[in-house]
């Protein structure tokens, strides 16, 4: 049923009449009275009074009578009229509610609802205004506030009370200052407000002066607290300079980064942008060892960026040491770029081992023992973006040939080696405390993995295991790879090696990942992409027993 509605109060649509016999016509025939004649409750459709238009047409579907006694469960049982004409004069006109008056005054129907005889069901409808939010800086109406985050947008019955968004808007380089009903910004909105046509409300924008703040990246188990300069106000467009470097303790500083996830570090001054510049001081937890008595501090070396070669050439004059070594790529404001060709060559260490730089060169580690003999648990991290030349760890160890008694921790993180580069080096010789090796390389040149791995593993029964992660391969990366061999019986000895591009012959001459092996081994290997004949001529296990 299409009606159209005119100026009246309100257009009572009646339902059509529902036959209630048995199908048949029949003759009307005296007797009681029935159900038959019971009266029908109208559903009505109704706009209030003062806005009432007589150029829109609102159809009622049609549904099944209501009479007294009836109870409608909820409102989604009673069909919602449909404008098929919109009024010119009320475009904004849209069904609000059922109620149980015409002018849609009071409450709406609550369901589920008892129908009574004296029950009035009206279907009103009324204007719906939207309710549009505004970002707006007033200092400069004429330019957009870039990317805001506002609130979802509503629209809301004529007459209705509009709380305050739930959510205050936010804009990067702003501040929120309020909600105002014009874009000069100076009515502000006062909630809750009642509605009577569409409306504009203007989040107000206030563009924060640059400023240099610091943030602190925490890579470690410790509770700890970094110091850094008070944040300052700098000029858009004026260069921030690389700050001092601050210090948080248990933990080493490693440098400067323009991003949380550290991945883009700060090497040069940059340019102010407008709201906050935030610096990430990367900081890892420190290697060292102290003892309370002081027996054993760390000794700190730093470079002179102008000769690489000299940078550790001499340990307090001496040939070992039995504190920790700790070289880190930014101390007292100077950057050494690399650890030089004879830097700490034929040195030895007792104690834990941390080293950061950006390049390690040739033969930088010739001859040296870490943790030679030791008989406690010792720890060996080495970071560089590069290591370059060729074996910058010839003849090196880490636990000698006597065999390492404590436990022994070896970390490498090298981002691309060039040739030949690890070289002869021996993690780990004949140990018989526990070895855990992991060993991260993002482009491995030729032979540059040429090293060892608990060859002649513990004469007692010793546990070994070793994580070797290359993104990138050359043909003969791993040339002279020998991960375990002698492993002696009752030792258990786990390998792992994840390979991001597997070239052909990467793993160069094999005489096998295992070889000559009494104990038992465990191994895992993970390729991403593997060209063709990648692993061709690989022994896996030679000469092993168990």
């Amino acid at each position: 049923m299409i009606m159209a509605i005119t100026s009246c109060r309100h257009v009572i649509v009646l339902l059509p009449d529902m036959d209630t016999g048995t199908g048949t016509d029949t003759p009307d025939q005296e007797g009681p009275e029935t159900g038959a004649e019971e009266e029908e409750i109208t559903v009505s459709i109704s706009i209030p009074e003062d806005i009432a238009v007589d150029d829109a047409e609102i159809e009622m579907p049609e549904m099944e009578p209501l009479k007294p006694g009836d109870v409608i469960q909820s409102k989604e049982q009673l069909p919602i009229p449909e404008i098929t004409k919109p009024s010119e004069a009320r475009p904004d006109l849209a069904f609000k509610d059922w109620y149980p008056n015409p002018e849609g005054e009071g409450n709406p129907i609550q369901f589920p609802y008892t129908v009574t005889e004296d029950s009035e069901i009206y279907a009103v409808f009324d204007e719906l205004y939207a309710i549009n939010l505004m970002a707006i800086n007033p200092e400069d109406p004429e330019s957009e506030v870039a990317s805001p985050v506002m609130p979802e947008q509503e629209k809301i019955f004529r007459n209705e009370m509009l709380d305050k968004p739930a959510s205050d808007p936010a804009a990067e380089g702003y501040e929120f200052g309020g909600w105002f009903l014009d874009e000069e910004c100076s009515n502000p909105a006062v909630f809750p407000m009642q509605i009577t046509g569409e409306t504009y409300l203007y989040a107000k924008f206030v563009q924060i002066s640059p400023s240099v703040s610091f943030k602190a990246i925490l890579t470690g188990s410790l509770e700890s607290e970094a110091v850094f300069d008070d944040p300052y106000e700098i000029a858009e467009g004026e260069m921030i300079q690389i700050p001092e470097a601050p210090v948080a303790a248990g933990y080493s500083f490693v440098d400067w980064y323009l991003d949380e996830a550290h991945e883009e570090r700060m090497t040069e001054a940059v340019a102010a942008v407008s709201g906050e510049n935030v610096l990430y001081a990367w900081f890892v937890e420190s290697a060292i060892t102290v003892d309370e008595d002081e027996s054993r501090v760390p000794v700190t070396y730093y470079a002179d960026v102008d000769d690489p070669d000299d940078i550790f050439y001499y340990v307090e004059d001496v040939e070992s040491s039995d504190k920790d070594l700790y070289i880190t790529d930014r101390i007292n404001g100077d950057f050494p770029t690399e650890i030089g060709a004879s830097a700490i060559r034929s040195k030895s260490f007792e104690g834990d081992v941390y080293i950061n730089v950006r390049r390690i060169n040739s033969a930088a580690f010739g001859r040296t023992k870490f943790g030679e003999q030791s008989n406690e648990a010792h720890s060996y991290t080495f970071i560089a973006e590069e290591i370059v030349g060729t074996g910058s760890f010839n003849e090196a160890s880490i636990g000698d040939e006597l065999g390492a008694r404590g436990s022994i921790d070896v970390d490498f993180e090298i981002g691309k080696t060039g040739d030949n580069a690890i070289g002869e080096l021996y993690i780990g010789r004949a140990a018989t405390g526990l070895v855990d090796i992991s060993i991260h390389v993002g482009t491995a040149g030729e032979s540059s993995m040429e090293f060892q791995i608990c060859p002649e593993l513990g004469v007692t029964p010793s546990p070994a295991k070793a994580y070797i992660k290359v993104d990138e391969t050359v043909a003969n990366s791993f040339d002279g790879f020998v991960p375990f061999s002698a492993i002696a019986k009752n030792s258990k000895a786990e390998l792992t090696i994840d390979i991001g591009n597997a070239v052909y012959g990467f793993m160069g001459t094999q005489a096998g990942l295992f070889s000559a092996a009494y104990g038992s081994g465990k191994l895992t290997l993970n390729i991403i992409n593997a060209e063709e004949y990648a692993l061709r001529n690989i022994q896996f296990f030679r000469l092993c027993q168990d």
